[in-house]
């Protein structure tokens, strides 16, 4: 059963930098010769989350500099992309 109270989802992030945070902080005492190919492939999936997670929070922040602005940042968002797709198919269109 999946928890969606509200909050569930920052606890499951905070619990994400907490344990990133950890493995980071051990790591420099771990020599790279000692680890296997399961943990240096653990560790990149970790490397991975991290920096997914950094990227959730960027895109968090960048929406409340919006909200701030008085601006809709999902809909600044589409109207982005759909000016993009409609330069893209202009361009098609005129070869």
């Amino acid at each position: 059963m999946i928890d969606d109270k509200p909050g569930r989802k920052d606890d499951r992030r905070q619990l994400t930098k907490s344990a990133i945070a950890a493995v980071a902080l051990e790591l420099p005492d771990v020599n790279p010769n000692d680890l296997t190919a399961w943990d240096k492939a653990a560790l990149d999936q970790i490397r991975e989350i991290k920096r997914a997670a950094e990227l959730e929070e960027y895109r968090a922040e960048l929406m409340r500099v919006f909200e701030l602005a008085g601006l809709n940042y999902k809909l600044s968002e589409q109207d982005f992309w759909r000016q993009v797709h409609a330069r893209a198919e202009q361009a098609r269109s005129q070869d």
